[in-house]
């Protein structure tokens, strides 16, 4: 099978397609807060579990390009084993 040349005209129309899906306009972005207790865990696991929710990749509403994660407050950070 011979591979299909592009045409220009399908080169816009598919940055016209990705452009008006990628954005969610009239959207307010709601934030909430989540309490983690990192007594038990080590650095990077903490880091694992924090990471995506400050991005915001838990929402269905994610979006690379904007800030749509959640506020994070971590306690009992001092006891962390080393």
């Amino acid at each position: 099978p011979q591979a299909r040349k592009r045409r220009r005209d399908d080169d816009k129309l598919l940055s016209v397609i990705i452009l008006t899906k990628m954005s969610f306009p009239g959207m307010a972005v709601q934030r909430t807060w989540h309490l983690i207790d990192a007594s038990s865990q080590t650095v990077g696991r903490l880091a694992t579990v924090v990471a995506p929710i400050l991005r915001g990749k838990h929402k269905p509403t994610f979006r690379p390009n904007g800030d749509c994660g959640d506020h994070v407050v971590i306690i009992n950070a001092d006891k962390v084993p080393e």
